[in-house]
């Protein structure tokens, strides 16, 4: 949180490898902080063997212009 208002962040992504359970394990708890600060957040998992998809990319952008 105080890296989000620091910073200025008008979102966060959570860009997670797929299957990596550590990191997943706070991922609601993380969410759902950010969602009462008022800051949005978006999850994407993406497999590390697989370049970028177009499908991820389109979430990204998607994401950055609803919260311009």
């Amino acid at each position: 949180m105080r890296l989000a208002e620091t910073s200025g962040a008008k979102g966060v992504i959570f860009y997670d490898v797929k299957f990596c359970e550590p990191e997943l394990y706070d991922l609601p708890e993380l969410r759902q902080g950010l969602q009462a600060a008022g800051i949005p957040s978006v999850a994407i998992e993406v497999d590390v063997s697989d370049p970028l998809a177009h499908q991820t990319l389109t979430r990204i952008e998607a994401f950055m212009e609803m919260i311009a």
